[in-house]
C-alpha cells in the first residue's frame, strides 16, 4: 500500500490544516472551546427568555441611577428636544420650480410643526403629548424594551386640518 505524500510546514503540520481558517475554533487560550451556541434565528433565540429579560431590563432602568440616566442619555442623542420634519420633495419629478418647491416647503414644514408640536396636542388623542414627546417615549421604552406601538386613529369629529391622531 503506497502513502499519498502529504507536503508540512515548518511545525510539522499538513498544509491543508495550517493553511485554512480556524478562526471558528478554541480561541487564542481555549476560552471558546466550550462555547456552543445553537444556530437559531434572533426569534427562536430571544422569545424563550424574553419576558424574564424584558422584567430585568425595567427593573435595572427603574433602580438604578446609571442604567435611567443611559436611557435618558440615548433619548437626548437620538431625538432632541423636538422632533423637526426635514422635507425635501423632489421638486423636478412633481414638476415644481425650485422657489415654488421652497415656498411649499415651508408651508408643510409650518404646518407640521402646528400639528405635531402645538400647545393644544392636536397628535395626541388624549391631547397631552407633542409627537417630539410620543418619539422620546419610544425611544427611550424601545432602549429598554426592544418594542414601540402607537396606535394611529381618525378623528372624524374633528375640525382641525389633519384628522389622524395618536393613540399610546
Amino acid at each position: 500500500m503506497k502513502r499519498t505524500p502529504v507536503l508540512i510546514d515548518v511545525n510539522g503540520v499538513p498544509l491543508r490544516e495550517s493553511l485554512s481558517y480556524n478562526g471558528g475554533g478554541a480561541g487564542f487560550g481555549g476560552q471558546m472551546a466550550e462555547w456552543l451556541p445553537p444556530a437559531q434565528s434572533a426569534d427562536a433565540a430571544l422569545l424563550p427568555a424574553l419576558r424574564l429579560g424584558n422584567a430585568r431590563a425595567d427593573d435595572l432602568v427603574r433602580n438604578n441611577g446609571i442604567a435611567a440616566n443611559a436611557v435618558a442619555l440615548h433619548k437626548d442623542h437620538i431625538v432632541g428636544h423636538m422632533f423637526l420634519i426635514s422635507y425635501r420633495p423632489n421638486w423636478r419629478w412633481l414638476g415644481m420650480r425650485e422657489t415654488a418647491a421652497k415656498s411649499f416647503v415651508d408651508e408643510v414644514e409650518a404646518a407640521w410643526s402646528e400639528y405635531a408640536e402645538g400647545m393644544s396636542g392636536e397628535i395626541d388623542v388624549e391631547e397631552k403629548r407633542t409627537f417630539t414627546e410620543f418619539i422620546r417615549e419610544g425611544v427611550g421604552v424601545h432602549a429598554f424594551n426592544g418594542e414601540i406601538f402607537v396606535q394611529p386613529v381618525w378623528d372624524t369629529e374633528s375640525t382641525q386640518l389633519f384628522r389622524t391622531r395618536l393613540k399610546p
